[in-house]
């Protein structure tokens, strides 16, 4: 066993087989929990080998560093819903598990193929998770999931809301937009409409057929939005927006679906991941080397 934050670079060679270099200049792998699987090899074809690890530990060599070099790190989730023929949680270290609740939504194979992710058939399709899980007041965070669509309209994809006209109450969540912004572009809104709600907005459109790792994070006052790991927007608001509510978290819907031109979701989600803090953009994009999306 490997506690979460050992840094153990041969721990990638031996579960992975890697040699000690590669074109890309890096090694990369991830340390899960009992039984979940590590990825060896680059892209979305690189097989996978399961791991006895008890917590979760992105690791980033840079090729020719040796066992010397200190590794990218991540912190474990709070909560992770891998969509492995469930929507059950899997919690971190003292925290009660937010298990969600299929409601029409089904399964489909995931980024690598080997995995799988909910699917949605934009008929209302959704999960549905507890009042609790999503409440990240105004403390530090990281939203996290990996999307494939197709679908064009304005769509909802995750969120905590009270309602589509909020009337104060604050909330966050995650919509892609269709015709008037950039089309397939993803934005995350949070805050309290009307006096202070604010949006980050990607430029890249991620309704391609392929699968894409969007990712946000909440330090202070600054909000990141990163798509595929490379930052597309920052909203700096004047103070911290809080963004408890007691609102079911959702993956599928919105409740803005039929109200402001909002559809539901069709495409698959996976790996909705919720962090108690700020990751860094170095370990966003080994989390998502780790999924294959990025690197």
């Amino acid at each position: 066993m490997h506690r979460l934050g050992t840094k153990v670079p041969h721990l990638i060679h031996e579960a992975c087989g890697t040699a000690p270099s590669r074109a890309s200049g890096q090694h990369y792998g991830v340390a899960m929990r009992e039984g979940v699987r590590v990825r060896r090899g680059s892209g979305r074809l690189g097989s996978t080998v399961t791991v006895s690890v008890a917590a979760l530990a992105v690791l980033v060599i840079p090729s020719g560093a040796g066992a010397s070099a200190a590794p990218v790190e991540a912190p474990t989730p709070a909560h992770w819903w891998q969509a492995g023929g469930s929507a059950n949680d899997t919690p971190g270290p003292g925290i009660g598990p937010d298990n969600g609740t299929l409601e029409g939504a089904g399964f489909a194979p995931g980024p690598s193929g080997a995995e799988q992710a909910f699917n949605f058939g934009g008929g209302g399709q959704q999960v549905v998770f507890n009042r609790v899980g999503g409440n990240r007041g105004t403390g530090a965070f990281t939203f996290a999931f990996d999307v494939k669509t197709t679908a064009t309209p304005q769509q909802a994809v995750w969120e905590k809301r009270m309602a589509c006209n909020t009337n104060g109450t604050p909330f966050w969540g995650f919509r892609m937009n269709g015709s008037g912004t950039l089309a397939g572009s993803i934005d995350f809104e949070y805050g309290t409409y009307p006096t202070s709600g604010y949006a980050a907005t990607s430029t890249t459109s991620v309704d391609d057929g392929a699968w894409h790792q969007v990712a946000v994070t909440r330090h202070g006052v600054t909000v990141n939005l990163y798509i595929d790991g490379t930052l597309e927007a920052t909203v700096n608001s004047p103070a911290t927006a809080n963004v408890n509510n007691s609102a079911q978290l959702r993956a599928g819907v919105s409740t803005c679906d039929g109200v402001d031109g909002t559809h539901s979701f069709t495409g698959e989600l996976a790996e909705l991941m919720i962090f108690r803090s700020a990751l860094t953009e170095s370990q966003i994009q080994a989390l998502g080397m780790s999924q294959g999306l990025t690197g």
